[in-house]
């Protein structure tokens, strides 16, 4: 299959923009922090954009760049200094506070896009949240922007605020729980402190990646199975370079649910990076094939299940040092975590020749949770 088509434009044009002749320099020495905040801004549904370093260099997603107009490319790259709409256009009082680390909120906010022939004037709730680096120091703003209707009446405001509170404490406790099993996990299967941190940043940007497809669910999009798999599998540099060792078969534009796009993308996270590290990515002989299908209820849950099946053939499995084959974190986080958190099950086997996931779990998420 083709890699889809509604992939980002504004993450393949910051992709290929050229940022060795900008201010912030080629994207391969950017801090970590840098980088894994772009990749969340680009994946949020809401009009977002960054501004990079005392400089106000400025990058944003494919909703901000329709409010750009004709500032758009040009401002992609460029100190905000001398931009005449967007973010620069605020008040500089409150860019200056978000820069001492205050998150600063602007409620029903006047915003005139800079869209050719449209002079309207649009409504929009601003967030302008400060974002550190590795030392802890601010080193840029992001700024969020959410459309506003008319106003609910007091009653009714407080209801959904009270509703959405609920949500939002929910959520924490979910994603601290996980968070805590990803660290658990990482402590486990390594050696040392530098380890540990190379393997617990790479799990937290692939998690940072989930909240991004999460914030395109919320803002009203849809999320496809074969969007997140070929996600990760261009992350990782496997679909580029490695297509015709790849074979997926299943249903298109098939729909996911929140709890089960989280689930999901970790698990596609930890089998690719397996495969890059040991199985059909590194060996030249191996091969992939995907297949995933929709299967009726089992009479214990109302929604159907998702079924997805990982198939590496052509590859010889090595057992790690002290342990047993594939008994990594990454497996643990698959075959304990996952069932857990989202009542996922789960099949891993790991043969001499071969490697085989199977995952199933709710499309309409976990019930009860």
């Amino acid at each position: 299959m083709a890699p889809s088509a509604d992939m980002s434009d504004m993450a393949a044009l910051v992709g290929r923009h050229d940022w060795a002749a900008t201010l912030l320099g080629a994207r391969t020495h950017w801090p970590q922090s840098l980088q894994t905040t772009v990749d969340i801004l680009l994946a949020q549904g809401f009009p977002a954009a960054l501004l990079w370093g005392r400089e106000r260099i400025q990058i944003y997603n494919d909703a901000y760049r329709s409010l750009l107009g004709d500032q758009h490319p040009a401002a992609l790259g460029n100190s905000l200094r001398g931009i005449k709409s967007g973010l620069c256009a605020r008040d500089e009082a409150r860019l200056r506070r978000a820069w001492a680390g205050h998150t600063v909120t602007l409620r029903n906010t006047t915003w005139s896009p800079a869209r050719p022939g449209q002079p309207e004037t649009a409504r929009y709730d601003l967030s302008l949240s400060p974002v550190r680096d590795e030392t802890g120091t601010v080193a840029g703003i992001m700024g969020l922007l959410h459309a506003t209707s008319a106003r609910l009446p007091e009653d009714r405001r407080q209801e959904r605020s009270a509703v959405l509170v609920a949500e939002l404490r929910h959520r924490m406790l979910n994603l601290l729980g996980l968070v805590r099993s990803m660290a658990d996990s990482a402590i486990l299967g390594s050696t040392d402190l530098q380890q540990f941190q190379l393997r617990f940043h790479d799990r937290i940007d692939a998690l940072a990646r989930v909240q991004g497809w999460l914030s395109r669910l919320e803002a009203g999009e849809r999320v496809d199975f074969e969007d997140l798999l070929h996600s990760e599998l261009s992350l990782a540099g496997a679909w580029s370079d490695l297509q015709d060792r790849v074979e997926l078969q299943g249903p298109r534009a098939l729909a996911l649910r929140g709890p089960t796009v989280q689930a999901l993308a970790l698990a596609l996270h930890e089998l690719t990076t397996n495969a890059l590290k040991h199985g059909a990515f590194r060996q030249a002989t191996g091969h992939l094939a995907v297949a995933w299908r929709v299967a009726r209820s089992d009479g214990r849950h109302a929604s159907p299940w998702l079924q997805v099946e990982w198939h590496e053939t052509g590859i010889t499995t090595a057992r790690p040092e002290g342990g047993a084959p594939g008994s990594g974190q990454g497996r643990v986080l698959i075959e304990k975590v996952l069932p857990y958190q989202y009542q996922a099950r789960v099949r891993y086997v790991i043969d001499p020749h071969e490697v085989r996931c199977c995952l199933a779990l709710p499309l309409c998420g976990p019930a009860g949770r």
